[in-house]
């Protein structure tokens, strides 16, 4: 946010909206073949001056306190790397956009069973022509990438379920090897490292079925995967996971 601008008190009500802030768009571009993926909201005041929350009433969640850019922005083009979307009335607790596009599509019905929150099943159902309408959340950009302005909740149980198709694919595909076992395989492990979020597991397992298809660049997804973990954890954690793969392969011999 350039420009010295000023700090503003705005009010919450009771349902967690904080009065005269919207969210307008997200940190970042969108791209259909890099999702899952979770975004940073970007805030503008309903006088159109771009903001950032910068204290919380964490006693009772009455207020926020904003720092407001000096100049309005309007309806221009996002500085920097900025994507406009939504617009959503800012709630507290909402602190993440969620971006869902090409392989959660295909596989909405799945996730949907897999999650445990009702907001997660009901936007998949959603996005899969069940029935339900629009959640109020979300937009879809391009007509193929949905945007979800949601709770950290929400989205950790999205990534959850997510995690658990994905590795049910992979798994799938080496116990029923087919002709294109090796691009469905890599196809999924891919989805599975980006979902693999706060996940070590998961992503020794993706990166172990990249490796097996023959990615080049296995090891650097590794590391930039499970950058807390040193090299030991990180070659133990892929060990069992091809161990595993191993075994699953064995059984269909």
């Amino acid at each position: 946010m350039s420009g010295q601008g000023s700090i503003r008190r705005l009010s919450v009500n009771a349902d967690g909206v904080v009065s005269g802030l919207n969210v307008i768009g997200i940190h970042g571009f969108i791209s259909d073949d890099n999702t899952p993926a979770v975004r940073e909201p970007v805030y503008q005041t309903v006088d159109g001056r771009l903001a950032r929350i910068v204290q919380v009433d964490k006693e009772a969640n009455r207020w926020v306190e904003v720092e407001v850019a000096a100049t309005i922005l309007g309806d221009a083009k996002l500085p920097g790397d900025g994507t406009r979307v939504g617009s959503w009335r800012a709630r507290l607790g909402y602190d993440v956009v969620a971006v869902v596009s090409g392989d959660e599509r295909l596989n909405g019905g799945k996730i949907a069973d897999k999650a445990t929150r009702l907001e997660v099943a009901q936007l998949f159902q959603w996005i899969g022509g069940g029935g339900f309408t629009c959640p109020a959340l979300v937009s879809l950009v391009n007509c193929r990438d949905y945007i979800w302005y949601a709770s950290a909740d929400d989205v950790a149980d999205l990534f959850h379920a997510i995690r658990k198709v994905a590795a049910m694919g992979m798994i799938d595909q080496v116990l029923r090897p087919t002709r294109t076992m090796k691009e469905s395989l890599e196809r999924s492990s891919w989805w599975l490292s980006r979902a693999a979020i706060y996940d070590n597991d998961s992503m020794c397992l993706a990166v172990a079925g990249l490796k097996l298809t023959g990615v080049d660049c296995w090891s650097e997804v590794l590391k930039c995967g499970l950058p807390s973990c040193t090299d030991e954890e990180r070659a133990t954690g892929l060990m069992k996971a091809e161990a595993f793969l191993e075994y699953l392969s064995k059984i269909t011999r």
